[in-house]
């Protein structure tokens, strides 16, 4: 049977059972992965698919077409927009009645636009992460059911 090199399982042709590569010093012998084993690792690998669409859905951004997308450097940038629209609008407002309230309307604006800056980036970062430790489990539970590493859900 062909074996490509760093493949890890093969399809035996003969008696469709999945088979995995197993190097030894004298050849390369190929195991047949019990069923039970593989029912488990498919069965993980859509718990964690599912786990995944679950803490996407909760975490990532709504956009204008109704789809969704994971928070990004647009995100964070909309925050210090909005923070600073609002903090001016208030700032004009306050100048109409006293002219020194006007710094204070605008340093409690700015503080309160960077915390939430702040908390945006700490958001994206953590889903950043996450991403990625998905992605690696998913890729092993792939290698190990020998499927195609890298594909994604979404």
């Amino acid at each position: 049977m062909p074996v490509k090199e760093g493949q890890r399982y093969v399809d035996c042709t003969y008696c469709a059972s999945r088979l995995e590569i197993v190097a030894s010093e004298q050849a390369t012998d190929a195991m047949p992965i019990p069923e039970a084993e593989a029912l488990m690792l498919r069965d993980q690998l859509r718990e964690l698919d599912d786990a995944w669409n679950k803490y996407f859905e909760q975490v990532s951004v709504p956009t204008s077409g109704g789809l969704r997308r994971a928070p990004d450097l647009a995100y964070v940038t909309g925050h210090v927009s909005i923070g600073l629209l609002v903090t001016i609008m208030a700032s004009l407002l306050i100048a109409l009645v006293s002219l020194w309230l006007v710094a204070v309307v605008a340093l409690a604006g700015l503080i309160f636009t960077w915390v939430f800056v702040c908390a945006a980036e700490e958001r994206r970062e953590a889903f950043d992460l996450a991403q990625s430790r998905y992605y690696t489990r998913r890729d092993e539970l792939l290698g190990k059911l020998g499927a195609p590493m890298g594909s994604v859900p979404h």
